[in-house]
């Protein structure tokens, strides 16, 4: 549940910081201008993959 949780932030932080450019000369300021956004959205995606192995791990070690 808080790993579906951390995704759908992951999609709305992206959501808002918006899409890049598609000339290369602008994303240098695009980046600059959305630095919190581009940031958080690597930051929490892997908390939610951190998050999504260590339950993965713990449940595939519990005896059947």
């Amino acid at each position: 549940m808080l790993s579906g949780l951390l995704f759908l932030s992951r999609d709305l932080v992206e959501f808002t910081t918006g899409r890049p450019p598609s000339n290369g000369a602008e994303i240098p300021a695009w980046i600059a201008s959305r630095k919190f956004g581009v940031a958080m959205t690597s930051e929490i995606l892997f908390f939610a993959l951190v998050l999504n192995a260590t339950v993965c791990h713990a449940t595939a070690s519990e005896p059947l």
